[in-house]
């Protein structure tokens, strides 16, 4: 069976219909939708997995900047073993299992200045990450259009 992963930079969701409409846009096109730069708090995260309606994992930070989520839908069977969380709302990471398939799946929103050494930092000391992030430690924008 085939997951499809969809990832959006959405500069914010902080306005109901905005996220109720890529909510809906996101589960009707994506099994796994990541979603950078929400400008979640950890307030709204209850309210926001609420109106998602299946699973929902945030890293968040302010209502003005940063934060990632990780929203799936219930079409497969998922189990997280664990997730990893930026203090700072830049990063998420889960470890998961998708039918048999043990897997890791990241969020990123990396900085808004060119600073590879956030990626060195945020992991930590955790040398299971660190290659992760050593390999793609590299500005990325994770942008789509619906």
């Amino acid at each position: 069976m085939a997951v499809t992963i969809g990832a959006l930079n959405c500069r914010g969701l902080s306005e109901e219909v905005k996220r109720r409409d890529i909510f809906d846009r996101c589960n009707k096109k994506y099994d796994i939708t990541i979603l950078c730069d929400t400008h979640c708090t950890k307030e709204r995260e209850n309210k926001w997995r609420n109106e998602w309606g299946y699973q929902a994992y945030f890293c968040s930070f302010t209502g003005h900047s940063r934060g990632v989520a990780i929203l799936l839908n219930n079409k497969f069977k998922v189990t997280v073993h664990k997730e990893y969380k930026h203090k700072e709302g830049n990063y998420l990471i889960l470890d998961m299992t998708i039918h048999e398939y043990r897997i890791t799946l990241a969020g990123i929103y990396g900085p808004n200045n060119d600073n590879p050494r956030f990626f060195l930092r945020s992991t930590g000391g955790n040398l299971k990450y660190s290659k992760f992030f050593n390999n793609y430690g590299r500005r990325l924008e994770c942008s789509s259009r619906l």
